[in-house]
C-alpha cells in the first residue's frame, strides 16, 4: 500500500529501514523535541523499529522526484488519549522548511477516517505547532511540559 501526496509518497515501514531510522534517531537536533529529548542509542532506534512495522500504523516518507527519505509520519491509537488517535511526525533536518511535514500528515489524515484526531508537541516546537495549524488543529490544552491540540474533521 501506498499513499501519495504532489511531491511524496509514503510506505509502511519495513524491517529493512533500520538506516533510514537511525538518521532521524541519531540527531539531537530531530530528537530534541520528542519525548526522548536525545538521541537514541541504535538498539533503540532498532526496537522502534520493530514497533514501527508490528502496529504498520507508520508511514516512511520519500520525496518522488529521487526517492530521498524525508522521515516518518503515523497516526495510532495512543495509550495517552484513551486510544483516540494520535498523529505523529518526525522529519530528517536536512528537509525541515519545506513543507513535507504538512504535505505528508495532509495526505495521511485524508487517508484516515478519524473523526477526531489528537497531537502532542513540546512547548518550544513552534515548527511542529505551525505545521498543526496549518492542518487546522486546535490548540485544546496547554499543559506543563507539552501542547495538547485537536482536529475535528
Amino acid at each position: 500500500m501506498r499513499i501519495e501526496s504532489e511531491r511524496l509518497y509514503l510506505r509502511p515501514f519495513n524491517a529493512s529501514d533500520g538506516e533510514l531510522l537511525w538518521q532521524l534517531h541519531s540527531d539531537p537536533e530531530v530528537m530534541k523535541y520528542t519525548r526522548k529529548e536525545r538521541a537514541l542509542t541504535r538498539e533503540e532506534s532498532q526496537q522502534d523499529l520493530l514497533e514501527k512495522t508490528i502496529k504498520n500504523k507508520v508511514w516512511a516518507a520519500f520525496k518522488k522526484e529521487d526517492d530521498f527519505f524525508v522521515g516518518w509520519f503515523g497516526i495510532w491509537a495512543s495509550d495517552e488519549f484513551a486510544n483516540e488517535p494520535e498523529l505523529g511526525f518526525m522529519t530528517v533536518n536536512s528537509q525541515w522548511g519545506r513543507g513535507y511535514s504538512t504535505e505528508a500528515s495532509r495526505a495521511l489524515l485524508k487517508h484516515s477516517s478519524y473523526p477526531r484526531v489528537n497531537a502532542v508537541t513540546a512547548h518550544a516546537n513552534v515548527a511542529s505547532q505551525n505545521v498543526l495549524a496549518k492542518l487546522g488543529f486546535q490548540l485544546f490544552r496547554d499543559e506543563l511540559e507539552h501542547r495538547h491540540f485537536i482536529l475535528e474533521t
